[in-house]
């Protein structure tokens, strides 16, 4: 099948979404808010590295240092209030529905050039990791990218099946037991290496595209650090409809539905869209160790 990119088309509306559904992909020029949430997320970037280059600091620092630096840096960053402030005034700008909007929490990722790196993701869906089929996922760089640090759509994959190991996963054991240090899913079988389609965004431009898509980091063969911000949407109306990408390969069980607040006020997932996704509940009887697990938001 074809896929369709858009350039700056909302992603509000319900036909805007369903395209991504569909497997179109869009993306939005920079804008005062994404650039103010790019330079949010360099001011913390210098802060941790304390002078350093930090796009070439993984060449003065001992890798166990570098590591432990980015782990402080990225945790900061998701529950830091403004980097919450600003997405949700980012998802505003884009047209989205606050009262409708749930959004993931924001990451800062990063790709290290020449060693091995941080977050060095292989090719993969993240409905195989239990998002929500109606998932639409926002990658944007902090610093310029090129084709050799970027992320790359296998996009011919997305109505393909391919092999994978997502039938070993359960979101409730892995968040309840052993938590991010357990394996994720990934592809199986061999990713044609031409199916790989690079999006050069500048600082600021958003990518996004459903979360049914196969993607993967580009291998950063260059020498400077790759700093990205992704985070994840889901409507609820989109959810209560039963809309969403088709799931051609997806065999996890449990459902990353509750990970998602509400844009307007923070409020939780509500707990009927909750149902229809993950019957079983919070992941395990305590539910102190389920809301320590769940990613948390910090209100401004």
């Amino acid at each position: 099948m074809s896929i369709a990119v858009h350039f700056d088309q909302p992603v509000g509306s319900r036909v805007r979404r369903a395209l991504v559904h569909g497997g179109a992909v869009n993306v939005t020029s920079a804008s005062p808010t994404s650039i103010a949430l790019a330079m949010f997320a360099r001011e913390l970037i210098g802060d941790a590295f304390g002078g350093r280059d930090p796009e070439l600091a993984q060449f003065d620092l001992p890798v166990a240092d570098h590591d432990a630096v980015i782990g402080t840096l990225t945790r900061r960053f998701t529950h830091h209030p403004e980097s919450t402030r600003l997405l949700r005034a980012l998802l505003l700008e884009r047209g989205c529905d606050p009262e409708t909007t749930y959004v993931g929490v924001p990451r800062l990722c990063v790709s290290t050039g020449n060693v091995a790196g941080v977050d060095a993701w292989r090719p993969h869906r993240d409905t195989w990791r239990a998002a929500p089929l109606a998932q639409v996922n926002h990658w944007m760089p902090v610093y310029e990218v090129d084709e050799d640090n970027a992320v790359a759509l296998h996009l011919e994959y997305f109505s393909q099946a391919i092999a994978n190991d997502s039938a070993d996963y359960d979101h409730h054991g892995w968040a309840r037991a052993v938590g991010p240090t357990s394996p994720l899913p990934v592809a199986t079988e061999a990713v044609d290496p031409f199916s790989a389609s690079v999006f050069v965004t500048p600082v600021g431009g958003v990518l996004q595209f459903s979360g049914q898509h196969l993607y993967s980091t580009v291998p950063n063969e260059g020498d400077r650090t790759r700093f990205s911000v992704d985070f994840a949407t889901v409507d609820v109306g989109d959810v209560r409809a039963g809309l969403g990408a088709r799931n051609v390969d997806g065999r996890c069980t449990g459902s990353s539905i509750r990970d998602f607040v509400r844009a307007a006020d923070l409020s939780p997932m509500p707990e009927d869209v909750v149902a229809m996704l993950d019957p079983r509940g919070e992941p395990g009887d305590d539910r102190a160790h389920a809301a320590h697990t769940r990613p948390a938001f910090t209100k401004a």
